[in-house]
């Protein structure tokens, strides 16, 4: 009788045991399993607040193209450029010149000129003639925060070049970003491929930030207040060489 009736305990202890540790285990599944739901709530409700209550993801607000202060940037990735461009009467008509942001025109030794032409975002297939620089060629493309593209310069230019003063392209160097005309002579005849240009600048350097580009003149929004200065009754200009 009393083995009986320990094989009764022993039965009874067991089964207390069995249902006290599945109401134990199932305690702490359901208490996992709230934990996920709650999680994933939250996340569901961050991705909604992100995503927006039809599902659509919140519009990109693009930069303003710091060189005209009216159209709006394609990117947030901004790699400009500046390319030196030849002005001389076999160099014409040039490539390019009508779609760049800024233009100048800069004097070089016998009394001609250059171009340095500032891209914020090339969309053309090529660009030219392209030629040498000079140091304040660099100057220029620094104060904008481009790449400046060339081939060779002045040996103060290339020298500031080699320091480190100003990221470049030097087609000496990266001939195959570069080709020649075949209807032209030398040295108006050289031609740069924006895409390859574009795409060796992503790999070479760190994208420019619009708010760094550093122009001589500030861009007024519309309807700010006028600084004060002296009214001007005429304004004059011209130009060293024909254009």
């Amino acid at each position: 009788m009393f083995a009986i009736r320990n094989w009764r305990l022993k039965a009874l202890v067991l089964v207390l045991a069995a249902l006290l540790a599945g109401g134990i285990y199932s305690g702490c599944n359901r208490s996992s399993l709230g934990e996920g739901d709650s999680d994933s709530a939250t996340m569901g409700q961050e991705a909604e607040t992100a995503a927006g209550p039809d599902g659509a993801l919140p519009a990109v607000t693009m930069p303003a193209d710091p060189f005209s202060g009216l159209d709006t940037l394609n990117s947030t990735s901004f790699y400009p450029l500046a390319v030196s461009i030849d002005n001389a009467s076999r160099a014409r008509p040039q490539t390019g010149l009508s779609q760049a942001r800024l233009v100048y025109e800069l004097p070089v030794e016998g009394g001609i000129t250059r171009f340095l032409a500032f891209f914020p975002e090339p969309q053309l297939a090529e660009v030219g003639p392209i030629r040498s620089v000079r140091p304040y060629f660099l100057d220029l493309a620094a104060e904008c925060g481009t790449v400046l593209v060339h081939c060779g310069g002045s040996p103060e230019a290339l020298a500031r070049l080699n320091a480190g003063e100003v990221e470049h392209i030097d087609e000496i160097a990266n001939e195959k970003l570069f080709y020649r005309r075949k209807d032209r002579s030398a040295p108006h005849n050289l031609y740069g491929r924006f895409d390859l240009l574009l795409d060796k600048v992503v790999e070479r350097f760190a994208p420019v930030e619009p708010d760094d580009v550093r122009l001589p003149w500030v861009i007024a929004e519309e309807g700010a207040a006028e600084e004060a200065g002296e009214a001007a009754a005429e304004v004059a200009g011209g130009v060293a060489a024909e254009v």
